[in-house]
């Protein structure tokens, strides 16, 4: 039939080939209408199916959790066609067994035909911080997409990230979540999360429970999703940072603190940067992007050791200052830099349009220390390289007396010194030194002052949407306009 069965299909995001059995056509039939679109799309669709499989973005790879023994991954696509002036969404699972049984492309349902207009002219459903594409005439970027998935495919919906959607998307996801979990026990996490703080989706903004990084390098939006290719640029694109002050993921900070060890200890064999997690609630309100929070293993070094062990260690270089903090002060920096004192900008001139510097309290014999960031800064991971806000040192410095003063002579000038504040703790800060508050911000209501970096500070990309990491991973732009197939590219 068409030419479809006995086919080996490929894509270059699944590192093997699978088949299309009649059954699989059956009960993608079967499932067809339940989807939005209708028996003659699918036929449609059909006739090109080879090209769309090819040209399909990975979206998300989960483990089995329909008690199958002989399944051991589920690959979820996203393709689309040209059919008479609409884009026709294409939903495509392809699943990976072991002990025998063959690969195959399990599911290929056509959703609800979505306008042309709206996803080539660039609409959003007014969301105005994602790029438009390339070449308009001829590129769907995933994003617009997204956007403009009909909420009743909502058990497509499932799969996309939040801050792709709207508000009655994110609802009609939600409600597909919840069909899974009553079913499977899947997103077990985020109705539990649901019941305890009766947010209506944990992913959502208004959930602000989810500062942290994904769990595995695959993973979207699911708590249940189980990495099987390993892509960091997935993992480093997908927080929404808006979690609390103290909302560490367990998982990165074993991991980190375990890295700080192997540096300390000799044994870091990886010259990329040590990830933290999410850049912290705090500093993205002041304007750094939800970027990946890393630090290089040298700083790492010289935070934790002083000068006797790096020279004991033959790791001793003239003119760089061993500050002795201990391993206990750097696996604290996460927390300690999601509830800072105040942030200012750089004191100097070389740095002041690319950095911010953080007072934060060490809890060490009251040890105030200073955490230089660098924004947007690129750095490697592996073999690529991604965007991260870069921590660029961490110490105690002994005169701290004249940033403040600058940033105080600055607001005194009813400009902006203070990136943000806690006037009632920067008091420990500022009466020894015989530093008070100017009037401005004293006179300001509120204990927390917040002000953003834009005035200042030269970001290099103005969302996480258009980072490196984030582009890699939706990345193709061709275009077959003979088939009427669109290849999707962000």
């Amino acid at each position: 039939m068409l030419g479809i069965h006995n086919v080996n299909y490929k894509n270059s995001n699944i590192d093997f080939d699978f088949g299309f059995s009649k059954k699989n056509l059956d009960f993608s039939l079967h499932h067809q209408g339940e989807y939005g679109g209708n028996y003659a799309d699918y036929a449609e669709m059909l006739t090109c199916l080879y090209k769309l499989v090819e040209n399909a973005e990975l979206i998300e790879v989960h483990k089995n959790y329909k008690d199958n023994e002989y399944l051991k991954n589920t690959f979820v696509l996203i393709s689309a066609i040209n059919n008479d002036g609409n884009i026709a969404p294409v939903q495509l699972e392809v699943k990976e067994y072991d002990k025998g049984q063959s690969n195959s492309l399990y599911l290929n349902v056509v959703l609800s035909k979505i306008k042309k207009s709206a996803v080539v002219k660039g609409e959003h459903n007014g969301n105005t911080d994602i790029s438009n594409p390339l070449v308009a005439d001829f590129i769907i970027s995933l994003s617009q997409l997204f956007a403009n998935v009909n909420p009743t495919d909502k058990r497509f919906l499932k799969y996309v990230p939040d801050n792709f959607l709207s508000t009655v998307q994110i609802e009609a996801k939600c409600e597909a979540q919840k069909i899974d979990y009553n079913k499977y026990g899947r997103y077990a996490e985020v109705f539990e999360n649901v019941d305890k703080s009766n947010s209506s989706n944990k992913y959502s903004e208004s959930a602000g429970n989810s500062n942290v990084l994904p769990d595995n390098a695959n993973q979207s939006n699911n708590t249940d999703n189980k990495a099987v290719i390993n892509n960091n640029d997935i993992r480093y694109s997908l927080a929404d940072g808006k979690g609390g002050k103290y909302s560490i993921n367990e998982d990165i900070q074993k991991q980190f603190e375990k890295d700080v060890d192997d540096v300390i200890n000799l044994r870091y064999n990886s010259s990329s940067p040590l990830i933290l997690g999410v850049t912290p609630a705090i500093l993205q309100e002041i304007g750094l992007n939800a970027l990946p929070i890393a630090i290089t293993k040298n700083h790492v070094y010289s935070i934790a050791v002083d000068d006797a062990q790096a020279k004991k260690d033959g790791r001793y270089k003239k003119g760089t200052n061993y500050h002795g903090l201990g391993a206990t002060a750097v696996k604290e920096i996460y927390e300690k830099l999601s509830n800072p004192i105040a942030v200012i900008a750089a004191d100097n001139s070389k740095y002041i349009s690319q950095r911010v510097i953080a007072f934060v309290d060490l809890s060490i014999n009251g040890i105030q220390v200073i955490a230089p960031i660098e924004v947007d800064a690129e750095i490697s991971q592996g073999s690529d390289s991604i965007d991260a806000n870069l921590i660029v040192s961490y110490y105690d410095k002994n005169n701290i007396s004249n940033m403040l003063s600058k940033a105080l002579a600055l607001e005194a000038n009813n400009q902006v010194g203070f990136y943000y504040l806690d006037k009632k703790r920067a008091q420990s800060l500022l009466v020894p030194l015989g530093l008070q508050l100017p009037p401005q911000p004293n006179n300001v209501g509120s204990n927390i002052i917040i002000r953003h970096i834009s005035s200042n500070v030269n970001r290099k990309i103005d969302t996480v949407l258009k980072s490196r990491q984030f582009i890699r991973w939706f990345g193709g732009f061709v275009v077959l306009v003979e088939l009427g197939i669109y290849k999707l590219h962000f």
